[in-house]
Formats: structure tokens, C-alpha cells, sequence
């Protein structure tokens, strides 16, 4: 962890911000930069300009439903935890955590617990356990869905490697909070190396969080919202593919089944990889699914349709975040809970 810093010298918020979207915007630009000369970029910009602006609205609506429905499910969370605050203010700190969506495996999302912990006092070890709640109910959903359209597509190594892992990782992650034991167990573990020793009581607290939030009433609830939540963002890139005009004379073939596949799968993909946003292994497989699922989609079309995809999806969440931690640190700063205060490294907790 690094030193503490004097709240006089250190960087202001929306510095240290900045920087960092900065940062995830330009790995972003090469990303999209190396994939535009993979495609030729004639032919991307030709097939961009012919993309019905209608068409994006429509999928930034679709985007829109996504983050209500797990906005929902932040506030379910909240209430199993007895943590009820006003819903407005709630919301800015939800949004607000899509700031830094594009942090490795979305860890800078704890920065909803920060902001909970400087507006209300509530424990960053109490709230964190969200964030755990909401990528399991998140990444479990995604499965299901992958499941579900897996036969649109058809089932691969690949496909079934995937599956796999994001089980095996839901298992890893479940199985100490679903059998107390063994979770204590492990902590125990931990609290005997040198580095972690200090920190026991913190990792019990968040162990007891996370049972709280994972018990099955609460688990189901955001399940459920996460299905339909995710369904909205399967269909917004359904919408995106069949706004673009076919190259040839053959009709573009993307059912909602095979387009609920693709994005589910690949969301797992990217989320698995823990890059930042999961910029560029979600793009890429996007790119070759589309590809390798014919229908007159060619690699222009494809990548065209990826990009659109992302723009109303994952940048648009980032800008939404921005205003929103905009808003909410105007807020807690007349109230004086952030006088100076710098915003934690994604890899700090207190």
C-alpha cells in the first residue's frame, strides 16, 4: 500500500482521474487502430458512414435499461446490508463507479465504496463485498445466456473452455462464502503471512459481508435482475449488426439467439482476461464470431459492429460515470467529506 499523502500536496480527484482515463483511452485508440488496419480503414469508415444513427440511440436506450436494472440490484444489495441512503444520491454513487470501468477486472469500482464510506461513514469492508455480489450475479447471468445461445452458434473447444473457467472461477469464489468453514479457514491462512497479518479483521468483516449479500433470497433477486439486464445489452448488439446494409446481395443473417451468444460470451471472455474493460479480447472475439458466423458479415461490417457496440456500451457507461463523480464530489465537497481528500489507487482499501 503506499504512503499516506498530504491532502495538501496530493493530486486532485478529477487529476488523478484523468489520468487514468487518460491512460485506458489511449490502450483503447491502439486497440480500435490495430483492428482498423486489420479490417483496412476505407473500408471501416465506409461502413461506419453507412451505420443508421436511429439504430445507435436505440442501442444506447438498450444500454440504458441495463444499468437501471443493476442500479436495482446495487439498492438490493444495499438494503440486505441495512445501508439505506437516499436514492438520488445512491444513484450518483452507483454511476459513479463506471468511472473506472476500464480498471483491471473492474476493481476501481470499489470507488462506490469509498464514496459510501466518506458521504455516510459505512466501512469500505462492509460495502466492498458489492462489488463481488454484483460481478458473481453478473458473470453468472452471462453463463447462463452463453448457454442459452451456445446452439445459434454451435458448441467448440473454445466455447466449452470458457464455460469452464468462468464455472470454475464462480466456484472458487462461491464455495468459502457458501461454506463458512472453509471461508474462515482460508482466512486464517492468509492472516499468517507477514504482509496480511494486520489485516484479519478486515478480511473476517468482508467475509461476513459477502455471506450476507450472497444468501440465496438476495442471490436469486439480482440474479434474476442480471438476466434481464444483460438480455438488454445481448439485444443492443443485435440492434447494432442489422443496422448496417449488407456488402453484397446477400441479406445480413444475425439472429438475437446467435447475437445473445456472441456478446455473452465474449463479455465472459473479457471479464476473465481482467484487462482493463477487457479492451481488446472482447473486441477480437467479437470480430471473429461475427466472421466465423457468416450471414454476409464481412470483417469491415464485423468490426464496425464491435466498435459501434462498445461506443454505446462500455464508453458510454465511462462518461456517464465521469458526470456522475462530477456530481457527486461537488456534493460530498459542500458537505466538507472530501476537503482535499485524493481518490484511492484501484489497488488501495481502508
Amino acid at each position: 500500500m503506499a504512503p499516506p499523502t498530504d491532502s495538501s500536496t496530493a493530486a486532485p480527484p478529477s487529476t488523478r482521474l484523468s489520468r487514468g482515463l487518460s491512460l485506458s483511452i489511449a490502450i483503447g485508440a491502439l486497440v480500435y487502430l490495430g483492428f482498423g488496419a486489420f479490417a483496412g480503414f476505407a473500408e471501416l469508415g465506409e461502413r461506419l458512414g453507412a451505420f443508421h444513427p436511429l439504430r445507435f440511440l436505440a442501442a444506447m436506450a438498450l444500454a440504458s435499461v441495463n444499468y437501471a436494472l443493476r442500479f436495482v440490484k446495487w439498492e438490493v444489495f444495499l438494503r440486505q446490508l441495512g445501508v439505506r441512503i437516499a436514492l438520488s444520491h445512491s444513484l450518483g454513487i452507483y454511476l459513479a463507479g463506471f468511472a473506472l470501468t476500464v480498471t483491471p477486472g473492474k476493481v476501481g469500482e470499489v470507488l462506490k465504496s469509498y464514496l459510501l464510506k466518506r458521504s455516510e461513514g459505512v466501512a469500505i469492508a462492509r460495502t466492498a463485498p458489492i462489488v463481488l455480489a454484483e460481478r458473481v450475479t453478473d458473470l453468472v447471468a452471462c453463463l447462463l445466456l452463453v448457454v442459452a445461445g451456445v446452439f445459434a452458434f454451435g458448441s467448440s473447444p473454445r466455447v466449452l473452455t470458457v464455460i469452464t473457467a468462468g464455472a470454475l472461477l464462480l466456484t472458487a469464489i462461491v464455495l468459502p462464502v457458501a461454506w463458512p468453514a472453509l471461508g474462515r479457514f482460508l482466512i486464517d491462512l492468509l492472516a499468517r503471512l507477514p504482509g496480511v497479518r494486520r489485516f484479519g479483521p478486515k478480511l473476517v468483516e468482508l467475509h461476513d459481508a459477502t455471506q450476507e449479500v450472497l444468501a440465496p433470497r438476495p442471490f436469486l433477486i439480482a440474479l434474476a435482475l442480471s438476466l434481464v439486464a444483460w438480455a438488454a445489452e445481448c439485444a443492443c448488439f443485435h440492434v447494432v449488426v442489422h443496422g448496417f446494409t449488407p456488402v453484397g446481395p446477400e441479406p445480413i443473417v444475425a439472429s438475437l439467439l446467435l447475437c445473445t451468444f456472441i456478446y455473452a460470451f465474449t463479455s465472459v471472455a473479457g471479464a476473465l482476461s481482467f484487462l482493463p474493460g477487457g479492451l481488446g479480447v472482447q473486441e477480437g472475439a467479437m470480430v471473429g464470431l461475427l466472421i466465423a458466423a457468416g450471414g454476409a458479415i464481412d470483417r469491415a461490417t464485423a468490426l464496425a459492429a464491435t466498435i459501434v457496440t462498445r461506443l454505446a456500451t462500455l464508453w458510454y457507461a465511462v462518461v456517464l460515470g465521469v458526470i456522475a463523480l462530477m456530481v457527486v464530489e461537488r456534493r460530498l465537497a459542500r458537505r466538507g467529506a472530501l476537503a482535499g481528500a485524493p481518490l484511492p489507487d484501484p489497488v488501495e482499501r481502508g
